[in-house]
């Protein structure tokens, strides 16, 4: 039979309400390898379809079936087997008065991919026009996106196209939805970025655990480790987040030329930009570790690397032991040559050193 072989799901309802065929499509499309509840039957529709949907879908089946002769056609969101959410399409004709069938015909398709081309290029637009048009962009247009006015949003940027990687619409949607970073915001793509607007975390940190997560997703999917995410500061909507966007596209530009890796924020990214704006400061502070860069080179002890780890672990030698999976009496041993190279404890000289470590890795970065 040609039903059987068709990519559309075929349905056929007896006058009682019963399922008295359906195709194979059923189980290829929505993945359930057993006979699914009738539509309409008790539990059905809070078992398989969306909350927003339901009303709406229970009214199309109850007329359908009450009708004879009646065409009625419902779209919805149906859950898959899988636990994502498949939009369908379902047109319903009640042949029961038809000798030949005697019974409701429903034929479901699957519009998933053409409503979120649509969907997506309904995003694509409202941001181009934030980003460009700023506070003369359409506020029914932003009220119907879900951005509020009276919050304040952030604008999290990255590349599209980067070396080794390229981010497709579709993996920023998913990975933004897997992080939870969806909720009261927009995601979608503006010239050669990717770009999600989130209500704006408070307090302000120089870290920033919705872009962390979203960095982390991606991570996963794109299989590389070197990604950047930039963050823009808080803004209201409209003129806001225009701004934000700006600010963030510089941030990524500076994170890109400093080599800057990760979530850039603001608060990260002042000393390293205070530090690239002040050469003759920046090499002051290079010429600090010149003794321990020379003695690390003599021995090939990875001192730097120490050094640098142990100040990030709060001046733990246990701590930067297990970070660098070596022995704490490794560690001590090296602390010993670090202190011998630089003329005094590491302890008296915490700031000072972690700026001078920040002044060299730029410096490297630029060379």
């Amino acid at each position: 039979m040609v039903v059987e072989e068709s990519t559309d799901i075929v349905t056929i309802i007896n006058a009682d309400g019963s399922v008295r065929y359906s195709n194979p499509a059923t189980t290829r499309l929505l993945g359930y390898r057993d006979t699914l509840p009738a539509p309409g039957a008790p539990g059905w529709a809070e078992r398989f379809i969306h909350r927003d949907d339901r009303d709406r879908v229970l009214s199309f089946v109850a007329t359908v079936l009450r009708l004879p002769g009646a065409v009625e056609t419902v779209r919805y969101r149906f859950k898959h087997a899988d636990g994502s959410w498949r939009q369908l399409e379902t047109v319903a004709n009640n042949l029961l008065g038809d000798d030949r069938l005697r019974g409701v015909l429903m034929v479901s398709r699957d519009i998933t991919a053409r409503e979120q081309m649509t969907e997506t290029s309904s995003v694509n637009a409202l941001l181009a026009e934030l980003l460009v048009a700023g506070s003369t962009v359409d506020q029914q247009a932003v009220s119907e996106a879900g951005l509020d006015r009276s919050v304040l949003y952030e604008v999290l940027v990255i590349r599209l196209q980067g070396s080794g990687f390229v981010v497709t619409e579709t993996v920023l949607a998913e990975a933004a939805r897997q992080a939870g970073v969806m909720s009261g915001g927009l995601c979608g793509a503006f010239s050669a970025f990717g770009v999600v607007i989130i209500p704006a975390l408070r307090p302000v940190e120089a870290t920033h655990p919705v872009a962390e997560r979203l960095l982390k997703e991606l991570r996963a999917r794109l299989r590389v480790r070197e990604l950047r995410i930039a963050v823009g500061g808080a803004r209201p909507t409209a003129r806001g987040i225009q701004t934000s966007f700006d600010d963030a596209v510089r941030l990524l530009s500076l994170g890109e030329r400093l080599g800057l890796d990760g979530v850039i924020t603001p608060r990260r990214a002042v000393l390293p930009s205070m530090l690239d704006a002040a050469p003759r400061a920046s090499s002051s502070l290079v010429k600090i570790l010149e003794p321990l860069i020379e003695a690390d080179r003599r021995s090939r002890a990875e001192l730097l690397e120490t050094l640098h780890c142990y100040l990030a672990s709060d001046g733990s030698v246990h701590k930067t032991a297990e970070v660098m999976h070596l022995h704490r009496n490794t560690i001590r041993a090296r602390l010993r040559t670090i202190e011998s190279a630089l003329g005094g404890p590491v302890a008296s000289d915490k700031v000072v050193l972690e700026l001078a470590l920040l002044a060299h890795e730029l410096a490297t970065n630029a060379g």
